[in-house]
């Protein structure tokens, strides 16, 4: 008797030890499987990105080429940078869409930087008697900031005055 209870206990064990090793396998090529399936997203949206930034370089040098002959600079210069802009905004719909969120971030730091330049070249052309010439100057010299960055406008707006009185 305690022979048949043996021999019923070794093939359980083996059908215990396939269930298990069977289990095993499912569970690995079922990571693996969840593996591949990430890294092949990840690359279609890579490549989609790519050819979407690929598609806007040429798309905004076509623009470039063909664009509107303004009859002020200053509106030229506006326009250039609502442009920029509005491309970067399309470049943060495409990083949120591909929830690549470090690139959406990245942008929006950007943006912040290129706000803020426009903003005190404004205050610049504003507080000058020269005006937008005096930031034309400034933005020439392209000096470092802070102290640096006052000494430019000083510099910028001495340049500009001598022009403006000739």
């Amino acid at each position: 008797m305690e022979n048949s209870e043996s021999e019923e206990t070794i093939p359980n064990t083996r059908r215990e030890e396939q269930q298990t090793a069977k289990e095993v396998a499912e569970s690995t090529l079922c990571l693996f499987k969840d593996y591949f399936d990430s890294r092949i997203g990840s690359l279609k949206r890579e490549l989609k990105e790519e050819e979407a930034s690929k598609s806007d370089k040429v798309l905004k040098k076509l623009k470039a080429e063909h664009s509107y002959n303004f009859k002020f600079s200053g509106n030229k210069v506006q326009f250039e940078f609502n442009s920029d802009i509005d491309h970067d905004i399309s470049r943060i719909k495409r990083a949120t869409e591909s929830r690549d969120y470090d690139k959406f971030k990245d942008i929006c730091y950007d943006l912040k930087d290129k706000i803020h330049k426009r903003n005190k070249c404004i205050k610049i052309a504003d507080k000058s008697p020269a005006g937008w010439g005096t930031v034309k100057e400034y933005l020439s010299d392209d000096l470092a900031s802070d102290t640096d960055d006052e000494r430019g406008i000083r510099s910028a707006e001495r340049k500009n005055k001598i022009k403006f009185e000739d």
